[in-house]
């Protein structure tokens, strides 16, 4: 249908409706199959499109013309109120049902495929952060293991005598051990890659049991935002537990087969129409032998049975909807057309082999119209179970790529690691044990010779512990590790505290009422205590730092000081950095000053003064 009967369910109903009484009124004595099959797909699209508001009074008044129509069509004797039950549920209240069903399933894979996109769209900040979180472990491993040994190494650089050059020999040793322990756990993870779990049964499998697709659903739907509050009552509906669908039928079948066993004759009429009703309470565990028991009963029910009305349409509800709904709805496509066509064939043999009834076209037609309409709504069920599958599988699939490569990139990023560790810190940790290790043998025995090893073990503690201390300190006082949102004196916080953790000696303190700051002041705070602790742990290692964050009116004053080493610095190697510059710019570039130098008593300051946000600003 085009997109103006989406909109106006109730008029496409309206329209039916008009056509129902006027076929009831001019020809009530052709077939009633074209009319039910129009008022049966104005219903379902009712339930498919309308809202609740506009569904319930157009129902109400599809139910009510079905009535209209009946008595205007069969005018003779008979109860009409059982025809008119049995019409408005067939024709209106499950066709209405069936869409609705179908409206809410394709919500549910509508979300479902949401689910799935956010996690292909995601896949890559997922994997990001999984490295991230791998390197923040790493780092914080690594950089309690060598900022000790380094600082160690600093310590005893000098070496001016064999103690000295002992005890540097020791901590290289140690720190070479750790690193080797390191380097064997960070290896150690390889065998954790991914593996892809195989998902069996894809293309043309089966539709999976209820209880597994009820589960699948719930998986691909768990990072779904508004899933928590829609998706239970459209899987209660559209994906129900096999407990209470079994319930259903059985109770179902036990009805039919108490009002059969009450109003039949005995034996014949009761017994018959009995084996035609007690099967459906295991049909959909069964739907082959109940289709074939049940309609075999209806065919020899129509043969031995004088059934008068009211109650002669209940065992013919089996054949007409029953079986060809369950067969549709719980069959493979082979089994469901070979039950179909079964249904479609005892229809016309059972309104011959009634003797108590003439053979109508008319009727049989309207019986047929019944079957396949049912049949249909079977395989509608059918399909978007199908198609749920799916969509819940490709989720599956998704978020085990998604883990798959977060697992291969934390391996990978561990490898890295190894190799850098070995490249960089093997080497040259090496290089000084052997140095070290020459220099105190040949101390006695060769003076001139361990003269010579402690001026190449000077040379090389220097150049590595200068290398070696800036990698692992520009690791340990990064952004990493701080939520992207943190902003203004939180963010200081969460620095100084990673700080902590890493094992450099930093305490924050704020003072004065805290004031907001702009984006551009809060960056260059952040980023000019960075630098200033990432300084200090290179050039003043293992000193305390202080950050002082002062409000005084509209200004925020930054000092940071560390105090002065507790041993001599190793002499200057290469060039200086660019440390200072970068935070005068950042503090200029907000509205800012910047100041830093060495205090009388040896300890070095940065004081930055930055503007804080007006208040009328904040509040606009």
């Amino acid at each position: 249908m085009t997109d103006g009967t989406r909109r106006h369910p109730v008029a496409v109903l309206a329209v039916a409706l008009a056509a129902v009484l006027a076929a009831a009124v001019l020809a009530p004595r052709f077939s009633a199959a074209p009319s039910f099959l129009v008022l049966m797909a104005a219903t379902y699209w009712v339930g498919r499109h309308a809202s609740a508001r506009a569904a319930v009074p157009g129902l109400i008044a599809a139910v009510l013309v079905v009535g209209v129509a009946h008595v205007l069509s069969s005018p003779g004797g008979g109860s009409h109120a059982s025809a008119i039950t049995f019409f408005a549920v067939m024709l209106v209240i499950a066709p209405a049902t069936a869409g609705l069903i179908v409206r809410a399933r394709a919500r549910l894979a509508g979300q479902v495929r949401q689910a799935a996109s956010r996690l292909r769209d995601a896949r890559e900040s997922r994997i990001s952060a999984a490295v991230t979180s791998e390197r923040q472990r790493i780092a914080a491993d690594l950089d309690g293991v060598m900022l000790r040994g380094l600082d160690g190494l600093r310590r005893h650089a000098a070496a001016p005598d064999r103690g000295e050059v002992a005890e540097l020999e020791r901590t290289a040793r140690e720190t070479l051990a750790q690193m080797r322990g390191l380097l064997a756990r960070f290896r150690g993870g390889h065998g954790d890659g991914p593996v892809v779990a195989g998902h069996p049964g894809d293309g043309e499998a089966a539709i999976p049991s209820l209880p597994e697709l009820r589960a699948r659903v719930m998986a691909a739907l768990a990072d779904t935002p508004p899933a928590p509050a829609q998706a239970p009552a459209a899987l209660r509906l559209t994906v129900p537990s096999r407990r209470p669908v079994d319930a259903t039928l059985a109770l179902l079948a036990a009805a039919m087969v108490g009002l059969i066993a009450a109003t039949r004759a005995w034996p014949a009429d009761a017994l018959t129409g009995i084996a035609v009703a007690a099967p459906l309470a295991v049909s959909r565990r069964f739907p082959v032998p109940v289709a074939v028991v049940s309609l075999a009963a209806t065919i020899g029910y129509s043969i031995t049975a004088r059934p008068a009305d009211p109650t002669a349409g209940v065992p013919a509800v089996a054949m007409m909807v029953l079986i060809p709904l369950i067969a549709g709805a719980a069959c493979g496509t082979n089994a469901a057309l070979g039950i179909l066509g079964a249904c479609l064939a005892a229809i016309p043999v059972a309104a011959v082999a009634d003797p108590a009834a003439p053979f109508s076209p008319a009727s049989v037609a309207g019986s047929l119209v019944l079957a396949l309409a049912s049949w249909s709504a079977g395989r509608l069920i059918h399909g978007g179970g199908r198609m749920l599958a799916a969509l819940a599988q490709a989720t599956a699939r998704a978020r085990d790529e998604e883990e798959a490569g977060a697992r291969q990139a934390v391996v990978e990023e561990r490898l890295r690691v190894a190799r850098e560790l070995h490249d960089a810190v093997g080497h040259a940790m090496t290089a000084i044990v052997m140095q070290a290790t020459a220099a105190r043998r040949a101390w006695e025995a060769d003076p001139d010779l361990a003269a010579g090893h402690v001026a190449a073990l000077r040379d090389t503690t220097s150049q590595a512990v200068e290398d070696l201390h800036a990698l692992v300190v520009s690791g340990a006082v990064t952004l990493e590790g701080v939520p992207a949102d943190t902003t203004g004196v939180a963010s200081l916080r969460a620095l100084a505290g990673q700080a902590r953790r890493r094992g450099l000696p930093v305490r924050l303190d704020v003072t004065g009422p805290e004031a907001p700051l702009s984006p551009a002041a809060s960056q260059a705070a952040y980023r000019i205590v960075q630098e200033a602790i990432t300084n200090a742990a290179r050039h003043a290692p293992g000193a305390q730092v202080e950050v002082t964050a002062r409000f005084d009116g509209g200004r925020l004053a930054l000092e940071v000081t560390n105090q002065p080493p507790d041993w001599p610095p190793l002499p200057a190697v290469g060039t200086g950095g660019h440390g200072l510059p970068g935070m005068r710019e950042r503090a200029t570039a907000c509205g800012g000053t910047i100041e830093a130098g060495f205090r009388p008593d040896g300890c070095f300051t940065v004081l930055a003064h930055l503007p804080c946000e007006p208040a009328s600003e904040v509040e606009s």
